[in-house]
């Protein structure tokens, strides 16, 4: 499938912003341990929350269920539900685990619930260990923190988690469990923070959630509409959350307003064509690093001098060698821990083509093409439909022009 992007079109209008599929993804999860049926509101679509459903409605009678993991981390949610219900599961990678994977492999190692079977093959099932965990989440996302937690649920045990994550979804995550009867406790101290969870399954969970926005479409839609010169109403944005992200839109001469009913107006033209500045990325409340990847594509767009700092953990340096080969001029140098990413004036060719293979970059691709004059071809389109369906849908409906074939 190829799909072919107009750049340079103004984006107007009012869109809902659509789900965190973090977050939709662990109360999918949690809900599974239910004896009823909560109604969720505002589940992006994506193709990997398609497949949790479909796991976890599954009828099982065998004691062991295969799971032939890809792309997608949303089906290693369905895992401690399953392990509740008293089955196993066997684990299977085509190749190499990617990194993404391993920290959640790492979690299963620590409830002792995982097994090595071979190089890319585990056997997982829910160990005998019922009592207390204790897990330093340092090193590790907030989709792993949620994963932890739906672990120790399935375990009905006392989970600590040292140092999770400040990240909204997350603790509204937390919110959400203390409301059906779970037992939250946050120890936070000048050198650590933890917090201790306990829930008891099966429980009731009768509530009608809406699941909240997604930070990283918030931000996409945000650059879209400025680098265009459009203006767009973004709903259900809380903005404190997001402001971080909006502290750098200010600071790039972007026209930002917020109101008290979760509506955030973003608009353009920018005050100031030449934008230079110096990026720290890290965990939440700082600037997360899927903001940091579109903020690399929106920054190589503009004249200007401008530095991102990443940790070695999450730099980006495919999307990197694609921007490069488009024509920007972007250079890396290794620091201790981190990669600094030096962007050194804006030279972008139009009319180019871009081989979509890698799910990380969909968006900040996504979003060169809308700043960019003149048409850009993606091959390999349907991966962009496959998890960004809602994204395109919502473009389409702010004047974006796309064609696909």
């Amino acid at each position: 499938m190829t799909g072919v992007v107009q750049g340079g079109v103004a984006l107007k209008g009012e869109i809902l912003v659509p789900g965190s599929v973090s977050e939709s993804t662990a109360l999918i999860a949690l809900a599974a341990f239910s004896k009823s049926s909560p109604s969720l509101k505002n589940i992006p679509e994506a193709i990997g929350i398609k497949t949790l459903n479909e796991i976890l409605e599954k009828k099982y009678e065998d004691g062991v269920i295969s799971l032939d993991i890809s792309y997608d981390i949303e089906p290693l949610f369905a895992i401690p539900p399953i392990l509740y219900r008293g089955f196993s599961v066997a684990l299977n990678y085509q190749n190499d685990i990617p990194k993404e994977f391993r920290e959640f492999i790492d979690i299963l190692l620590l409830f002792n619930d995982a097994k090595e079977i071979n190089k890319n093959s585990y056997i997982v099932k829910r160990s005998s260990i019922t009592d207390k965990f204790t897990i330093d989440l340092k090193r590790h996302g907030p989709d792993a923190a949620l994963f932890s937690v739906l672990l120790a649920i399935s375990h009905g045990a006392f989970a600590t988690l040292l140092n999770y994550p400040g990240d909204p979804r997350f603790l509204s995550f937390l919110k959400a469990l203390e409301q059906v009867g779970g037992s939250i406790l946050y120890n936070d101290g000048d050198n650590t923070q933890s917090v201790s969870v306990s829930l008891q399954p099966p429980f009731e969970f009768s509530l009608n959630t809406v699941v909240s926005y997604s930070l990283y479409k918030a931000a996409f839609f945000s650059l879209a509409a400025v680098a265009t010169g459009g203006a767009v109403n973004l709903r259900n944005v809380n903005a404190s959350e997001f402001t971080p992200f909006i502290a750098k839109l200010l600071k790039w001469g972007v026209s930002v307003e917020s109101n008290q009913s979760s509506e955030l107006r973003v608009w353009g033209p920018l005050s100031n064509k030449n934008i230079s500045d110096n990026i720290e990325i890290k965990s939440y409340p700082g600037f997360i690093p899927s903001w940091g990847y579109l903020a690399l594509v929106f920054l190589t767009c503009f004249p200007g001098n401008s530095n991102l700092i990443f940790p070695k953990e999450y730099f980006p340096q495919e999307l990197i060698k694609e921007l490069n080969r488009l024509g920007g001029q972007l250079d890396f140098s290794l620091a201790p821990g981190n990669f600094c990413v030096a962007i050194r004036g804006q030279n972008l060719k139009p009319g180019r083509k871009i081989l979509l293979d890698n799910r990380e970059h969909l968006l900040p691709l996504l979003l060169l093409s809308l700043l960019i004059p003149g048409r850009t071809t993606f091959i390999n389109f349907e991966i962009m439909r496959y998890y960004y369906p809602d994204v395109l849908d919502l473009l389409i409906r702010l004047g974006a022009k796309i064609e696909v074939s």
